[in-house]
Parts: structure tokens; sequence; C-alpha cells
């Protein structure tokens, strides 16, 4: 909710939202916000752990039996293994998947690390819990 003086001028010390909000918010009050970036996605705590986690679709698959899809997750564009999932058919009851769709799903994280010290993480889709379609504006 943006937030503007409850009087006109600098020196104001109380704010609230818009002119139907009786909420009043003193600048003590601001100071204790915490204006940090949202968390990044959920790690898993040990490997092969199973999380939740949601990912936005980079590129649209238009062949359902394809293993690996790509995807958002988080700022990381990553290609996962969908093989063992129910996406297909989630996909095809929502009349497809476009860019920027969403899907909430079951995710394991496996990490690996070569010779040169360099990790890699494998992603696998277990399962589909939601589809949630990108909202296009009208």
């Amino acid at each position: 909710m943006p937030v503007c003086p409850v009087e006109t001028g600098a020196s104001s010390d109380a704010y609230r939202g818009d002119k139907a909000s009786a909420e009043v918010i003193t600048k003590e009050d601001a100071q204790d916000f915490n204006f940090e970036v949202d968390e990044p996605p959920e790690e898993p705590t040990q490997d092969d752990e199973q999380i939740e986690a949601i990912l936005r679709v980079y590129s649209p698959v238009y062949d359902l039996t394809a293993p690996n899809w790509r995807f958002w997750y988080g700022d990381e564009h990553c290609y996962m293994n969908v093989s063992e999932s129910n996406i297909g058919r989630v996909v095809l009851d929502n009349g497809g998947a476009l860019i920027n769709d969403r899907f909430k799903v079951n995710l394991v994280i496996k990490v690996t690390v070569d010779e040169d010290g360099k990790a890699h993480k494998d992603y696998l889709v277990k399962d589909v819990i939601e589809f949630i379609p990108e909202v296009m504006p009208s």
C-alpha cells in the first residue's frame, strides 16, 4: 500500500495509505519496516530433500513427453527433469502452458561437485501441486 503524509509538508511525522484508510504509521513505526528484497527460493537442508517450490515457465514445451523443461526458479534459469511428474497431464487439463505461467511443485535438488570443485544442481520435479496461469492485462 503506498503511503503519503497525513499532513502536507516535509515535516509531517505521520503517514497513511489512501484517504479511505484509517491506519496511521508514524515515522518511528516506518523505521522498523523491513525493506529487504524477498527471501530467495527455499533450498533443501540436506541432499535429495523434497521441497515445495514455485517455478515460472521460461520456455513452453509442446512435447509433453520431453523429459526436461526450462523454468525460472527465483532468479535462476534452470533445466529441470519433469519425467517423473504429472506436469504433462496438468498442462493438458489447463489447455497449455505459456511463458510466465507458474507451477507450485514438489522439487528435489541434488547438488554434485565436479573435479574442479564447482557445484552443479540437478532438479527433479516430483509432482505439480497447483497450476497458476499468468494473468494477462485486458
